[in-house]
């Protein structure tokens, strides 16, 4: 499991610790599967998957198949992302 935790960093371009920001767990926890301490919760597992909807469960939790989820179009959730970024930017900027 740390490999395929590594793998998503390296798919990302991500630290390690804006992977656990990103997915509401601490640094620690991230740090010790990396490691080799611990295995994921299935509360991080499922953190995982709905922040990244692109990684493929099977290949997360069974190692099995590619990293990318076929079925999802990157592209599609890139943009949506990004308008949901901005759009809770702007409702922050107006409650302020």
């Amino acid at each position: 499991m740390k490999k395929r935790f590594l793998e998503i960093l390296k798919f990302k371009k991500i630290s390690s610790s804006q992977f656990a920001d990103k997915i509401d767990v601490s640094n620690s926890a991230i740090s010790h599967i990396i490691n080799g301490r611990n295995k994921p919760s299935l509360e991080i597992i499922q953190n995982i998957l709905i922040k990244y909807p692109d990684i493929s469960p099977r290949w997360l939790i069974l190692g099995e198949g590619e990293i990318y989820n076929k079925d999802v179009n990157i592209n599609k959730i890139d943009k949506i992302s990004k308008v949901i970024v901005y759009f809770d930017d702007k409702y922050q900027e107006f409650n302020s």
